[in-house]
């Protein structure tokens, strides 16, 4: 599957994993694991030098691979050279909203003046980030109200309850979040227990 725009890794499904490696072998690991379990997708943070080698690693994994924590442009193209297939950023900078209108790309929004900013450069699918920090369920349920024709995926502090909330909103068509394959899982190889998680949400309503 070639990725050409945001909204096809939007609906791949209910959640975007997003993992952090700091061990290149666990990228393969994990990834198996997750795509096992029935996830089509895996975001991996730019937060350790392994990373890119990580996402290099998955190259010809069944998987989309995307790159999370794109904070400059300079990441988008380091990114984007290693094979991600789309790229998510925390926030929102005009230089990346220019550099990312032709990739699959998920500017990260907080509030009401930076959803209207990304919105007039022309993104309405947006990452709602930190989700729960942020007004959770309720703000996106407000931001419905505000922006009919915009999409979010809410971020940060979600797990399997609280995603429930997200789920049933119109304006979600995902969430992201870590707890499918936490570090400390990867660290220590339950490769089993992330699987089963994996599956766990597939079963979710």
């Amino acid at each position: 599957m070639t990725i050409t725009k945001i909204e096809e890794v939007l609906s791949l499904g209910k959640v975007i994993p997003v993992v952090t490696i700091h061990n290149m072998d666990d990228a393969k690991h994990v990834a198996d694991a997750l795509y096992e379990g029935g996830i089509k997708v895996i975001e991996i943070t730019l937060r350790t030098r392994c990373a890119l080698d990580g996402i290099k690693s998955l190259n010809d994994h069944p998987i989309i691979v995307g790159a999370g924590t794109v904070t400059t442009t300079d990441r988008l193209k380091y990114a984007q050279d290693a094979g991600a297939e789309f790229f998510v950023s925390p926030g929102f900078t005009a230089k990346l909203a220019e550099a990312g209108k032709d990739l699959p790309y998920l500017p990260g929004v907080e509030t009401i003046s930076e959803i209207m900013r990304a919105m007039g450069h022309g993104y309405t699918n947006l990452k709602f980030y930190p989700a729960e920090l942020s007004g959770g369920s309720k703000a996106v349920l407000n931001f419905k109200n505000l922006f009919p024709q915009a999409k979010f995926c809410p971020t940060g502090g979600i797990g399997d309850e609280k995603m429930r909330h997200y789920i049933k909103l119109s304006n979600v068509p995902c969430v992201g979040g870590s707890w499918l394959a936490s570090e400390d899982d990867i660290e220590n190889q339950r490769w089993n227990k992330i699987k089963g998680a994996a599956k766990l949400v597939q079963m979710m309503r």
